[in-house]
């Protein structure tokens, strides 16, 4: 990169720090705090974070890949960065719902891709009656 000499047209000056971003925007998804697992619940809810504001963020990044609950899992999002909620519909038998996001799926506000989602808690176990609660 070649910039002009300080003191003439377009020059930053002598004292100016120039920042270049290259760091990737990370990104977790993990079950919603207010989520019961397991759920009998019509929408299972996760916590989508991203580490910075990013651009482009939309249902087509989640994939659902390893999820056993059958039925046609279906996406929402809602919120605004870097933290959204998730919401998962659409299933139509007990399994695992299992959420996670790409990597490249998204851009931060300098064009740096994000990383795949890392997740301690990214499943939710699905049913379609609950167990019965212990007697106390």
């Amino acid at each position: 990169m070649t910039l002009p000499s300080p003191g003439t047209a377009y020059s930053l000056s002598a004292n100016k720090a120039i920042v270049i971003d290259g760091v990737a925007p990370t990104v977790t998804i993990n079950q919603a705090g207010t989520q019961p697992d397991p759920s009998n619940n019509t929408t299972i809810n996760f916590t989508v974070a991203f580490s910075e504001p990013v651009t482009g963020f939309d249902t087509s990044d989640i994939s659902f890949t390893g999820s056993t609950a059958e039925g046609t899992l279906t996406a929402n999002i809602s919120g605004t960065g870097p933290t959204y909620t998730l919401g998962v519909s659409g299933m139509t038998s007990d399994g695992n719902i299992i959420a996670s996001i790409n990597a490249n799926a998204v851009t931060d506000l300098v064009s740096n891709t994000n990383t795949a989602s890392t997740s301690t808690d990214n499943t939710v176990t699905y049913t379609t009656v609950l167990p019965p609660i212990p007697n106390s």
